[in-house]
């Protein structure tokens, strides 16, 4: 019976990528969207609210697959995506080895590494598929909040696309906390897994979505500041610097 460490459920927020002055609107005509396999992303791309209501406003929502946040950054740092989203810092507890979540499943099963810190989906199917067992979740180690990020062009020129964005995200969260088996059905393809899998999966996940508060900017510093002086990064940053302060009609998303 191999070990898992367990990611805590994700508590959804949104942040942008970039700060902000004046806002210069203009109309967007595609809303590319990158995500992973877990979150309210998936369940926003299955239910296809998102996409109906920007047609009816002349833009297409385009959604591309990542293998994990470090890739997905990449797209947003060149320029591939508009919006998209990662989770928190894994805790590592030994020396650490990077492989994209797949890659990781398959050494996990032969043996190459001896645990493996992982998002709830492929925790979900380890555990029931691999017997493997949960050491630790991150509970009391990380909040592990859930980033939404946008580009800051288009952030700036598009904000009531991130309106929508955000208005859709609360309402598929709620009707997915009012509807778990429905949202199985829905979802299960979408992440290669069982709909038994995939229903341990939507019920233990977190829903919602909110915008950044001081908490959550100073932790996230704490973590930047940290991973400078391990020389994890080359420099220091400063993270209120690069958070979305939203215009008023896109702060009053109900």
């Amino acid at each position: 019976m191999r070990p898992v460490i367990l990611r805590r459920g994700l508590v959804a927020l949104f942040a942008a990528a970039v700060s902000f002055g004046a806002i210069v609107q203009a109309q967007a005509e595609t809303l590319r969207i990158g995500y992973q396999k877990y979150g309210t992303l998936v369940l926003l791309k299955a239910k296809g609210t998102l996409d109906k209501r920007l047609a009816l406003q002349g833009v297409d929502v385009k959604w591309t697959e990542f293998p994990g946040g470090p890739q997905l950054l990449e797209g947003l740092n060149v320029g591939s995506i508009d919006v998209g989203v990662t989770g928190e810092t894994p805790p590592v507890f030994a020396q650490a080895v990077f492989l994209p979540p797949a890659d990781a499943r398959a050494a996990f099963e032969r043996g190459s590494v001896d645990a493996w810190v992982i998002l709830a989906p492929y925790q979900a199917a380890a555990g029931q598929q691999l017997q493997a067992r949960t050491l630790h979740d991150g509970s009391g180690i990380v909040d592990n909040h859930q980033f939404y990020l946008a580009t800051k062009p288009y952030a700036q020129q598009h904000p009531e696309v991130i309106k929508a964005l955000v208005e859709e995200v609360r309402a598929v969260g709620e009707w997915s906390k009012a509807n778990p088996q429905e949202v199985t059905e829905q979802v299960a393809s979408l992440l290669g897994l069982s709909t038994v899998i995939t229903l341990t999966l939507v019920k233990r996940q977190g829903y919602g979505a909110g915008f950044l508060t001081p908490e959550v900017i100073a932790a996230q510093q704490k973590i930047a500041d940290s991973f400078y002086q391990l020389k994890l990064i080359p420099m220091l940053l400063s993270i209120q610097d690069v958070i979305w302060t939203p215009p008023a009609a896109v702060a009053k998303a109900p």
